[in-house]
């Protein structure tokens, strides 16, 4: 009887993840084109970066070049990267843990924050992180099974990995790591070990042959906004940041750290490499919290010795947060929305104003914190004021905020919301 009880419980625990998973889904499909494109999204979309390697940056122009000028269908890419990931996930959570448990894992990373919102959002963030899950699923697979395929496999994996973007080489990188100090003298005969080795070398040609990754890095290390410097601060700048973006999300994680003894070395690596990215590389990067992901797998043995009915008072905190936070914004307008969410962006809703009021115009001025953004909001070519003088090389100049106004002499010919086109007076 009991035995019986308790196979009703779990396939109605089962349906309830299964509806989760559902709910997660769906939510990385929500408000899609309602935050302005960012800086970052244009340069990654539009392939423009030097700083990148192309993998990343190749997959969204694609969008651009099947769907022309769509920042949704930009979006759309990463939101299927942001679906992906969760089968990789399962997969790789089936390599330490059963079935219920690896489905409780999948399901908090369905809800997890992070991961929602930049899989809504056309940073490469997001396809980072679902590269570096399936170079950890190959590697695992790699290790368990003699066989050749998986090798092949791994390498390609790895070959995406450190394509995808800059920084995907330091996860095989650790794995050679991790390789050396567990197999020693060993490590020269071991096929995984080559395989990675190998898998490097497209990277590695592909870096001395476009300087502006290595200027970005040596630029990184000064100290300056991407470099390490006051580290006690930046890790208190850091977990403030996870805290807006994850909440009690956060709180889990810290709570799940004993059960990493639970895993193996490469699940160790993959994590400290998506942690560690975030202190390395700056706080005010929340992107990178894109990674935290694979704490789902350690916060699932710990719900997964929770009762029943304690488990699901959890998973309705967790659920109810992310609905707060991340929930449709027609349904779920309030003061911790997702400052993203709180507003329809402003480019999204009057660039087409601007763009009437320039038509016939080659190219307008812009003063102010302009961006690549504005590039591709814009259909006349954009200066960036910042470094001309006036006069400006353009019959109409746009103010991004009032104070830009002193800088110029000039009739108002629009203004929404804090932003003006002006049109100069000759000097």
């Amino acid at each position: 009887m009991l035995s019986l009880r308790a196979c009703k419980n779990w396939k109605s625990e089962e349906i309830f993840l299964y509806l989760l998973i559902a709910i997660g889904v769906l939510l990385r499909l929500t408000d899609i084109g309602v935050p302005d494109f960012s800086t970052d999204e244009v340069q990654a979309t539009l392939a423009t970066s030097a700083a990148w390697t192309p993998l990343g940056m190749q997959t969204l122009r694609v969008s651009q070049v099947l769907f022309e000028h769509s920042m949704i269908a930009a979006r759309l890419t990463s939101v299927l990267f942001g679906i992906g990931s969760l089968s990789i996930l399962y997969l790789i959570a089936r390599h330490y843990m059963e079935k219920k448990s690896a489905l409780l894992a999948v399901a908090i990373a369905a809800i997890f924050p992070s991961h929602i919102l930049f899989s809504r959002l056309a940073f490469l963030s997001i396809q980072q992180s679902f590269w570096w899950l399936v170079l950890l699923l190959m590697f695992l697979n790699a290790r368990k099974c003699d066989d050749k395929r998986w090798l092949y496999a791994l390498f390609f994996a790895s070959v995406a990995a450190t394509m995808a973007k800059t920084q995907g080489l330091l996860l095989p990188g650790l794995f050679l790591l991790g390789l050396i100090v567990e197999k020693k003298k060993k490590v020269l005969s071991d096929e995984i070990f080559w395989t990675l080795v190998f898998s490097l070398i497209p990277i590695s040609f592909y870096i001395l042959t476009h300087p502006g990754i290595l200027a970005t890095v040596m630029g990184a290390s000064d100290g300056g906004a991407h470099g390490v410097s006051h580290p006690l601060s930046r890790i208190t700048d850091l977990l403030s940041m996870w805290w807006r973006v994850l909440g009690i999300f956060l709180l889990a994680i810290l709570a799940s750290l004993s059960k990493l003894k639970s895993f193996s070395w490469p699940l160790w690596a993959t994590l400290l490499v998506g942690t560690g990215l975030g202190f390395l590389l700056g706080p005010g990067h929340a992107y990178y919290a894109t990674h935290l992901v694979l704490f789902a797998l350690p916060v699932a043995i710990v719900l997964g010795s929770m009762k029943v009915k304690m488990r699901g008072t959890v998973f309705a905190l967790l659920l109810a947060f992310t609905l707060m936070t991340l929930g449709p914004r027609t349904l779920f307008m309030n003061p911790w929305l997702n400052k993203h969410y709180q507003s329809v962006g402003f480019w999204n809703v009057y660039a087409e104003d601007l763009n009437e009021a320039l038509a016939g115009e080659e190219a307008v001025t812009v003063l102010g914190d302009a961006g690549h953004h504005l590039r591709w909001y814009m259909e006349p070519r954009v200066y960036v004021g910042k470094n001309l003088q006036s006069p400006y090389p353009t019959d109409y100049v746009i103010l991004l905020g009032v104070s830009e106004a002193a800088k110029i002499r000039g009739k108002i010919e629009l203004v929404l919301e804090g932003v003006a086109l002006v049109r100069q007076e000759g000097e």
